[in-house]
């Protein structure tokens, strides 16, 4: 009850502050800090003895925990933005860029109805679900998150937010897990990969210590680039603005790194590569169209296993050579993660197109796959992973048309870029996400760089 206590709670605050300052940023601030210091779900009590309940799948699809945090940090941000930011809202014309969300959350109409079973939420109930979770997401950032100061604005937004995570960083990396467990019931995930190196990987209220470690990791980014960036449409900020900036990046950065999550340092490093090293960088822009049809190939053949994974690994000398070294480096989990995958894929094909309907189809397999991606595939089809990953792409696509077209980019499209691309390559592994991601996805889709066609219907 304490967790259904403090949704009403947020949903009165963010109101109140939202009728009170009438800011996009308010919103866009108050949205990041809902997704950071809400419970996760009034999570029903686990066995402490299973370490990772496989039938628990996160937010980012409805299942038998429809009521949460996400849902409630999204559509309460998207009533606000509707009421207090009403100028922006009905200067908003959505186009076709903004197809792909609302055919994902009419999805379930589709491909439920023949498949729905009365241990499942009701198609009806289950798109409304993804209306209340992705398509409001994805409203807030096409309101608040327009032009380039909104953008520069919602990095902030991330990075100040994240600093209310420092109590929790301090106590749960020396003492494990127990904010959850001490307000709340004890978390499912509590155990599942919570022994660091030294120490332990912080939970906090988050979904999953995955989702913690690469929460701060996007967070870093963006602080990396509010601190360092003196472009083009960047005021100059004074030296205490500046001094500010680089401790708060110094901070996430630390964090990140006592987080001791390798796959979210990883993709950090990478970022800020790419972010700050001209050279790649210019050659990122330039590579991003093929390399993402690249990426959407392979990922259609791996769900589709016309990629053989599992064959390949075990009967080539390549691949047990990969996998040798990968279990060398300490990091079994993201070979295990894959196993998995590659044990529901079969129960996939029996349903590729439309999928099976239903949240727990991998049950027969006795485990899940671990990636939301081949969750999605399972869930509602190829027809649904297409479309995701277009709701993704398609803004970043648009970046690197522009970028070619203007022989720049777009001042504070990179960094948002980054986080999408991040979020993405996470969501093979993953299934708990990096919600921010849609609503830079959305702010990207914002037409700042091209001309405006005033309309009230669907511009091309």
């Amino acid at each position: 009850m304490m967790a259904i206590a403090s949704y009403i709670i947020f949903a009165g605050i963010v109101m109140g502050l939202a009728a009170y300052y009438r800011s996009a940023f308010t919103v866009v601030i108050l949205y990041m800090l809902g997704m950071i210091l809400l419970p996760a779900a009034p999570y029903p009590i686990i066995d402490p003895k299973i370490i990772a309940p496989y039938w628990i799948i996160g937010s980012g699809l409805p299942s038998d925990l429809l009521m949460n945090k996400t849902l409630i940090v999204a559509s309460t941000c998207f009533v606000a933005a509707i009421l207090f930011c009403r100028e922006r809202a009905e200067d908003v014309r959505l186009r076709w860029i903004d197809a792909p969300v609302f055919i994902f959350c009419l999805l379930p109409l589709v491909t439920g109805l023949s498949t729905w079973r009365a241990d499942n939420p009701a198609p009806l109930i289950a798109s409304a679900y993804l209306f209340g979770t992705w398509a409001t997401t994805w409203l807030v950032g096409r309101i608040c998150l327009r032009t380039e100061a909104d953008r520069l604005r919602g990095l902030q937004a991330l990075s100040y937010a994240t600093l209310a995570l420092v109590p929790i960083a301090l106590v749960e990396t020396f003492t494990g897990p127990i904010v959850h467990n001490g307000l709340l019931s004890r978390h499912p995930f509590t155990d599942d990969g919570a022994v660091r190196y030294v120490g332990y990987r912080p939970l906090g209220l988050f979904e999953h210590g995955n989702q913690y470690g690469l929460w701060v990791a996007c967070a870093a980014l963006a602080a990396l680039w509010v601190a360092l960036y003196q472009g083009p449409g960047r005021q100059q900020s004074n030296p205490a603005e500046q001094r500010r900036d680089r401790i708060i990046a110094a901070i996430l950065v630390v964090m990140t790194l006592a987080s001791q999550s390798a796959g979210a340092i990883l993709l950090l490093a990478l970022g800020a590569i790419i972010l700050f090293i001209p050279a790649i960088g210019q050659f990122a822009r330039m590579a991003a169209i093929p390399a993402a049809f690249v990426l959407a190939m392979l990922g259609a053949g791996y769900v589709s296993n016309a990629l053989p994974i599992r064959s390949m690994v075990e009967q080539t000398s390549l691949g047990q050579k990969t996998l040798g070294s990968i279990r060398a480096t300490g990091r079994g989990s993201f070979a295990w993660r894959i196993s998995q995958d590659v044990k529901t894929i079969p129960l996939i094909h029996s349903n590729l197109i439309a999928g099976h309907g239903q949240w727990d189809w991998f049950r027969p397999a006795k485990t899940r796959p671990w990636g939301f991606w081949i969750l999605l595939a399972g869930q509602y089809g190829l027809m649904a992973l297409g479309t995701v990953l277009t709701l993704f792409l398609w803004p970043v696509l648009r970046v690197a048309r522009v970028d070619t077209q203007r022989g720049m980019p777009e001042h504070h499209a990179p960094p948002l870029v980054a986080l999408v691309l991040i979020a993405m390559a996470d969501m093979q592994f993953n299934s708990f996400l990096f919600w921010p991601a849609i609503l830079f996805a959305a702010a990207l889709a914002s037409r700042t760089s091209l001309p405006r066609r005033r309309s009230s219907r669907i511009a091309i």
